[in-house]
């Protein structure tokens, strides 16, 4: 907990003081205006004091006073705001990129562990709460306390005995809204946590809306939103009743605030304990003792809800990331070792010993289930073993390997498609990377037809491209972006026969140190181009070898006949 509290504010403390200058310059323009404001409280009461002296030409001066006071507080007010925009712009900025750096720097394993429309929430209404809750309160009661403190001052310094009654008036203002704070907070996070449930049930909804109208599901859907629907917004309500009876305790403390000073002073100018110029510069400094407390307390609410937000964000930043300890040049083995691994209870590999050798390609086989993707996943990161060892070139566990993706690319049976042009997605914005290339790819594995399209702009891949072109898409970027290691998941499980074959062909054509692929369907005449075919069963490697050894198995001839293409 203690090391918890101090990553949070070491972090705060980064974000807060990341544009030094904006802040000491905010700080400065605040201090000149509560300055500012405490004079004209004091040539306010030598106004007041000429009125009733009947003095015209002390009044012709303060008035020109007045008015050069007034002057100097709008610049200084409008410089405090434009300071704190800029502030705002550079902080967010920074916050941002620091988030999205941290989100993709994450292991992977990890990263899926939080739900996508979290990471959204995290950048876009977080962000506005953030700025609205946090910062907007935090400036807000920083200038309120300096604010406060000058007021106090000048109100001891016209009058001691009025000093100590607003004094007084001020602890209980700030004593009797302690008793809402706790639960303001409570509602607050349980407010955000439904929002975030919410918006979670929202994107899986309309992702599966095609299911819900072919299945008649409408009716079903309507009950469970609304269900939804209803909580949330009852968590909103329930929130704002809370901070609703905060605010009129505060309103009628400020009320007492204002109202018993008043009493003793007119009361004090009567018996002609003072004038009533000082009576007048009290109260408009009192104006400056009671306003800024109710404020502070009411931003302190919102204050402390920012606070929770900001933290559940920096949460994400402090994760566990990649760890950057090696780096590797080359890739030359793939050691797993006693390798275990199980998922919610269920085992999906167990005692795994494999080695995958450069200059080779392997070829992994099964039913359904057999734990032969699951390796491709241990081997990205994906997943980590409950037991044992995944090395590379015999040293160093690809956990700890900072450039592991550097060297490994994988082609999958899921395939992303950026809302950008179908060149971008192709060259996954390298610029180094020709056109002429791109070409060439793309007539490769079956797209020219495509080609003239390269400069359109993909706004939803699944109205653009068919399964079987979107497929070939994924197989060209593995072409145009080279790596040491190939790893291929059913690359070609959404293609004909013909293209299935001819991708096949190319993929084990490639200039790769290690080709690693997975196939539930094969094509036999292509089983002699792998140097080892590892058969997998229940999560366990149940035979493996060269083609040539493993065709005297009948028992794996009966399964090629079940499998292939």
């Amino acid at each position: 907990m203690k090391k918890e509290k101090q990553f949070y504010r070491n972090i705060l403390l980064t974000i807060l003081l990341h544009k030094k200058l904006y802040v000491g310059l905010w700080i400065f323009f605040c201090l000149l205006l509560v300055f500012l404001q405490i004079l004209f409280a004091l040539v306010f009461q030598n106004l007041i004091d000429a009125i009733t002296a009947m003095k015209l030409d002390d009044l012709q001066i303060q008035i020109i006073y007045t008015c050069m006071v007034i002057s100097g507080m709008c610049v200084c007010k409008y410089l405090r705001q434009i300071l704190y925009a800029k502030f705002q712009k550079e902080t967010f900025q920074y916050m941002k990129a620091l988030l999205m750096k941290a989100i993709f720097n994450k292991q992977i394993a990890i990263f899926h562990e939080v739900p996508d429309s979290t990471y959204l929430t995290y950048l876009s209404s977080c962000m506005t709460e953030i700025q609205t809750k946090f910062f907007d309160s935090l400036q807000a009661m920083l200038y309120d306390i300096l604010l406060f403190l000058g007021a106090v001052f000048g109100i001891f310094y016209l009058n001691m005995m009025m000093g100590c009654v607003i004094l007084l008036m001020t602890l209980m203002n700030i004593c009797v809204p302690f008793l809402t704070r706790k639960k303001i907070m409570t509602r607050t996070e349980k407010s955000l946590h439904m929002n975030t449930i919410f918006l979670s049930y929202m994107k899986n909804i309309i992702k599966g809306a095609d299911t819900v109208k072919f299945y008649g599901m409408e009716e079903a859907i309507h009950t469970q939103f609304s269900d939804m629907n209803k909580k949330q917004e009852t968590c909103k309500y329930q929130l704002q009743t809370v901070l609703c009876l905060s605010d009129t305790i505060i309103f009628l403390l400020n009320y007492v605030t204002v109202c018993v000073p008043w009493f003793i002073g007119a009361y004090l100018v009567l018996h002609g304990a003072f004038h009533l110029g000082t009576l007048m510069g009290i109260s408009q400094l009192n104006n400056n003792v009671a306003s800024p407390l109710q404020d502070f307390f009411t931003r302190s609410s919102l204050w402390q809800s920012g606070l929770k937000v900001m933290k559940e964000v920096l949460h994400t930043i402090d994760l566990p990331m990649i760890d950057h300890t090696n780096k590797i040049d080359d890739v030359r083995s793939i050691t797993l070792q006693s390798v275990f691994y199980s998922s919610r209870h269920h085992k999906i590999l167990q005692d795994i010993n494999l080695t995958f050798k450069t200059g080779k390609k392997y070829l992994l086989i099964g039913e359904s289930g057999s734990g032969k993707s699951s390796i491709l996943k241990m081997l990205l990161r994906y997943d980590a073993p409950d037991k044992g060892s995944i090395k590379i070139n015999g040293e160093y566990e690809v956990s700890q390997i900072a450039n592991v993706y550097e060297n490994m690319h994988i082609i999958t049976q899921d395939h992303f498609l950026f809302e950008a042009t179908l060149l971008q997605n192709l060259t996954l914005y390298q610029t180094d990377i020709r056109e002429d290339e791109v070409i060439t790819i793309m007539k490769k594995v079956g797209l020219s037809h495509l080609i003239k399209r390269l400069h359109d702009q993909i706004i939803e891949d699944k109205v653009h491209f068919s399964g079987g072109e979107k497929q070939r898409i994924a197989i060209a970027r593995a072409l145009l972006h080279p790596s040491k290691v190939l790893l291929v998941d059913e690359a070609c499980s959404s293609l004909d026969g013909i293209m299935g074959h001819q991708i096949e062909s190319l993929l084990l054509t490639l200039d790769v140190a290690i080709l690693i692929e997975v196939a539930h369907h094969v094509y036999p005449d292509l089983l002699p181009c792998y140097d080892e075919i590892i058969w997998m069963k229940k999560g366990q490697i149940y035979k493996l070898g060269s083609y040539e050894s493993l065709y005297k198995d009948k028992e794996f001839c009966h399964f090629l006949n079940l499998t292939e293409v």
